[in-house]
């Protein structure tokens, strides 16, 4: 039933304002870049390429990637320190910072301006924070003055100049398939790669040949299973995304001992015995999907204040949050499949996040650990938690997009959600809606009687109140609750209550 309910009324919306430059250099306040450009892009489902009227920056969106109309403003933006003039770019997705799914992003360059004392084959995509600059990567195509990189997190972008040295730049990155492989390039003393280093084979046993690499713009190390730490990489700072998947007998990051950054994701899949983040000095992340990994926490991310997506799927092993201490706001909170983790001890800073959804934890029992957390603006999912008695916890929770309650077989009440005065953040987009399905032990929902729903007066985004099959609420109840939202008229979609007790 959920997923029906999904096609009918979660409708992505797509704005992304990206502040273009054809950006100037420091303290050069008569070049051209101080005009401001803007431009306004309409992408379709169909998707394509799209280029800015000054031809500064082109997006290439695949068939299939939206399902739903995208505008797309870009205007102009002056350069970041260190960056190449004309490079530089802010992206925000109404709201927020990401795409659903990756898209390709052209970044162009004027050869001329690149600094004397490097090359095009050093240049780099790299995020920018008003601070400090962080590794997104990219692949130059040095004899067309452009670098291309796919990305689903956005922040003010840019093109860098990365270190003066040795630097492999070949399109298509460079594949490692045996312990003689990871030798030969090791014999270049290369200190950095624009593209990829892929990693895999079954006779590697070291990476020590690579110590020379001070920076990766992609990497990911799979299948290798005697590989038993990374000591090799202990030079590497920024990365710019990581996958290392089905190694067992990986367990923890001993040897990338100087990682301070990986700008885009950080992707651990299969890695059973893996059990800790500690040695890096990581600072900056720009999202971390894990699964089936055997954390038991979340050391080693203490000095990480944001993280744009945390999904952690099939952890069986963890049972705390701790380590995320410092962590203030998460766009998307994905915690599926995790049979032993109880509560979210450990997320007590977290104030803000733009969906949090929590589907089948055995083990979960109570929102602790997140007594702080005040707004979720798009989706609360709450799915298949068998253990879950309660919602007390989210006692500071005041704003909600739109609530999914649904086979959370031990709940009792939503009496912690009586703070929650408005569900629907973005009255265009998102009103506000509730679907509150199959919970058996569920015998009220008072805790809902101070929510008012942003008025469906638009018909493209209306709000709906489905409440249905939970067996111990009688519908009265349910239709106490559609009076104090103020009726159907102001529900504006579907309203459907039916086969409670």
């Amino acid at each position: 039933m959920l997923q029906t309910i999904n096609s009918v009324f979660i409708v992505v919306s797509l704005f992304v304002c990206v502040s273009l430059s054809g950006c100037n250099t420091d303290n050069n306040p008569n070049g051209p870049d101080n005009v401001s450009i803007s431009d306004t892009l309409v992408i379709g489902i169909a998707g394509g390429e799209f280029t800015t009227s000054d031809g500064g920056i082109t997006i290439i969106v695949e068939f299939g990637k939206l399902n739903s109309d995208a505008t797309l403003v870009i205007s102009s933006q002056s350069t970041f320190p260190g960056f190449l003039p004309g490079t530089c770019y802010s992206f925000e997705l109404d709201g927020q910072d990401s795409f659903d799914l990756p898209c390709k992003l052209r970044f162009y360059f004027d050869e001329t301006l690149i600094p004397g004392n490097t090359v095009a084959s050093a240049l780099s995509v790299c995020k920018y924070d008003g601070e400090n600059w962080y590794l997104v990567g990219g692949a130059v195509w040095d004899g067309y003055n452009y670098i291309e990189v796919y990305l689903s997190q956005f922040s003010p972008l840019g093109v860098r100049p990365m270190a003066y040295g040795n630097i492999y730049s070949e399109y298509l990155g460079y594949t490692i398939t045996s312990q003689e492989l990871v030798e030969q390039f090791g014999a270049n003393h290369y200190t950095g790669i624009t593209s990829g280093l892929h990693i895999s084979g079954d006779d590697i046993t070291s990476l020590e040949p690579l110590q020379d690499l001070q920076w990766i713009g992609s990497m990911q190390i799979s299948e290798c299973p005697n590989l038993v730490n990374l000591q090799g990489l202990q030079n590497v700072e920024a990365i710019g995304s990581v996958i290392i998947a089905q190694m067992d007998q990986l367990q923890n990051l001993e040897g990338l001992t100087s990682l301070s950054s990986i700008g885009g994701y950080l992707n651990f899949s299969t890695l059973h015995n893996f059990h800790d983040f500690q040695g890096t000095s990581l600072t900056s992340i720009g999202g971390v999907v894990l699964a089936g990994v055997g954390i038991e926490n979340f050391y080693g991310f203490e000095n990480i204040s944001s993280i744009p997506d945390l999904h952690v799927f099939g952890c069986f092993s963890l049972t705390s949050m701790q380590g995320l201490e410092n962590v203030e706001r998460i766009d998307t909170l994905e915690i599926t499949l995790n049979a032993s983790l109880p509560n979210f001890i450990g997320l007590e800073n977290l104030t803000e996040v733009y969906n949090l959804m929590l589907v089948a934890n055995d083990s979960l029992e109570s929102f602790a650990g997140l007594e702080n957390l005040t707004t979720i603006t798009n989706l609360l999912e709450i799915r298949i938690n068998p253990s879950l008695l309660n919602v007390d916890d989210l006692l500071s929770l005041e704003h909600i997009g739109t609530l999914f309650l649904e086979e959370n077989e031990a709940i009792l009440n939503l009496d912690g959600l009586n703070t929650v005065s408005m569900v629907g953040w973005y009255p265009l987009y998102n009103p506000g809606s509730f679907l509150i399905n199959q919970n058996n032990n569920l015998i009220s929902i008072e805790g809902l009687s101070n929510i008012q729903v942003n008025p469906g007066n638009n018909l493209a985004f209306p709000s709906h109140l489905i409440i249905t099959n939970n067996s111990s609420l009688g519908n009265e109840n349910a239709e106490d609750l559609l009076e104090e939202l103020g009726g159907e008229e102001v529900v504006g979609g579907i309203v459907l209550i039916e086969g409670n007790g």
